[in-house]
């Protein structure tokens, strides 16, 4: 269950990334291995598996949405309305 002040959405987007981590993280390195023993110790489908992640990697990090500009507007939006009071409890 998600605390109430946290937004929903920020731990279904943690979780994935976590699994993410582990899925492609924790397996890249018994890939690696099997095809440098396909290779009979050449590495060169290592260096091609890393390239072909990597590829994937930045194309993903390209076509992900921006969301600096959200985040920001909600904050900014939040923030308005404790300014105001802090003003008005100067003024009494």
């Amino acid at each position: 269950m998600t605390p109430p002040s946290l937004p929903k959405g920020y731990s279904g987007a943690s979780m994935g990334y976590q699994f993410g981590s582990v899925l492609a993280g924790g397996i890249a390195p018994l890939v690696a291995v099997a095809l440098l023993n396909a290779g009979n110790g050449e590495p060169g489908w290592v260096i091609l598996y890393f390239s072909v992640i990597g590829v994937i990697t930045v194309a993903s990090a390209i076509l992900a949405p921006e969301t600096v500009k959200r985040v920001r507007g909600r904050l900014e939006t939040a923030a308005v309305p404790a300014a105001d009071s802090a003003e008005k409890a100067r003024a009494n």
